[in-house]
């Protein structure tokens, strides 16, 4: 093989070993977070991924105003995700004169621990909707995640097939 130096037409090259190319997405710092070792994402990537789910992600606040909103969470309501935070998620997704019956964030708010409903909105659809406490670094309740699943077309078939299994019983 060749030594670390060669000489070609009297002139001496030193070659070097090439890097490794650098990875696709670089390893990304970890901070300590209460409860363990959560890794640090930069807000915008954070971002990505929750605009490309296809349930509706919503953060409140201790107040039921939304805080931030994914893409799909905006669209169900037909407005821009910036458009979002500082109202009220009642105003947004239901009558506008109060939490929903058996409102899950009202839940969490008040329990402090998880809840999940599955519910009907004015306009027919089916919801699953499920929401988590979020704690500040003090232990405190600072807000509430909320996920909601349009489950329509599921209830719909299971529906369905009930009532294909009455008619066969008949």
């Amino acid at each position: 093989g060749r030594s670390p130096e060669h000489v070609r037409g009297g002139t001496a090259f030193r070659f070097h070993r090439r890097p490794d190319p650098a990875p696709v997405h670089p390893p990304l710092p970890r901070t300590l977070r209460p409860g363990g070792w959560a890794v640090a994402r930069p807000k915008r990537e954070q971002e990505i991924v929750l605009d490309n789910i296809g349930e509706l992600a919503v953060f409140h606040d201790l107040q039921m105003r939304v805080r931030w909103a994914n893409r799909a969470a905006a669209e169900s309501v037909g407005l821009p995700p910036a458009a979002l935070p500082g109202r009220r998620c009642y105003a947004l997704w239901d009558t506008g004169q109060g939490p929903c019956p058996g409102c899950p964030v009202l839940q969490v708010i008040q329990t402090g621990a998880p809840h999940e409903l599955e519910r009907v909105d004015p306009d027919g659809k089916f919801w699953s909707i499920k929401a988590w406490p979020v704690f500040g670094g003090d232990g405190r309740l600072s807000g509430v995640v909320e996920l909601a699943l349009d489950i329509t077309e599921r209830k719909r078939a299971e529906e369905e097939i009930r009532r294909r299994l009455e008619i066969e019983r008949l």
